[in-house]
């Protein structure tokens, strides 16, 4: 019996917002060609959305048009689940930045790693991380550890260093970052100075955060041989 598209994206449905092409194969008895033919030709059609890269993962557009958006850190966590959630946007919701900007996931150097977009179909931005620096982040409890349905996300504090530290774009710079926020913390600015200690950085520890961050900020756009690497 044929079975139309809408009925397999329908079936596909029952399992969520969100699929893999391992899974389709299965419920259908597909091969690995026929099931990247399918898989082709529904993105072709605006069906289904794909995570990006060889993830594997497939957002279902015609049971949750949404999808990409409200159910991307799941699928995201599914395909890499070692990933962790930083960037700029992680410094906002700290509250130690009025700006705004994108998502960066962190992973072991070991990891699983794709090129996958954003919830908008951006490529998102992906850093790896040497070892050094998962025990600075593990030891100092920098780790938010959030339920399946999420990503695992650094904390804000830890967030700006990595980006201070790691960021070459660098398109913050100490006139956007709200010190006195930070400060007015001391768990924080304990975090903050024990996290640059760990990570290479123990003379610009002892200075005030904000001299701290210009001189690390300078240095890194200036070339510097202090500058992080």
């Amino acid at each position: 019996m044929r079975i139309s598209t809408a009925q397999r994206l329908t079936t596909l449905a029952k399992i969520g917002p969100w699929f893999s092409g391992t899974v389709a194969s299965r419920e259908f008895g597909w091969d690995s060609k026929t099931t990247s033919q399918y898989l082709w030709r529904w993105s072709e059609e605006k069906l289904i959305q794909p995570l990006g890269g060889k993830s594997d993962v497939y957002f279902n557009l015609v049971s949750s048009p949404d999808a990409p958006r409200t159910h991307w850190e799941v699928a995201v966590r599914s395909a890499m689940p070692d990933a962790v959630l930083s960037g700029s946007e992680r410094i906002q919701v700290g509250e130690l930045s009025t700006q705004f900007g994108d998502d960066e996931l962190i992973v072991p150097a070991k990891s699983v790693q794709y090129k996958i977009n954003d919830r908008f179909g951006e490529p998102v931005k992906i850093s790896v991380r040497n070892q050094r620096w998962w025990d600075a982040m593990r030891g100092n409890r920098c780790i938010m550890f959030s339920e399946p349905q999420w990503l695992n996300r650094l904390n804000p504090t830890a967030a700006l260093v990595d980006y201070l530290l790691f960021e070459t774009g660098q398109m913050l710079g100490p006139d956007d970052i709200d010190f006195d926020h930070l400060t007015g913390t001391k768990r924080e600015l304990n975090r903050w100075r024990k996290l640059l200690t760990d990570l290479g950085h123990p003379d610009e520890a002892k200075l005030a955060p904000g001299e701290a961050f210009e001189s690390l900020w300078v240095a890194s756009r200036m070339g510097d041989e202090h500058a992080p690497k």
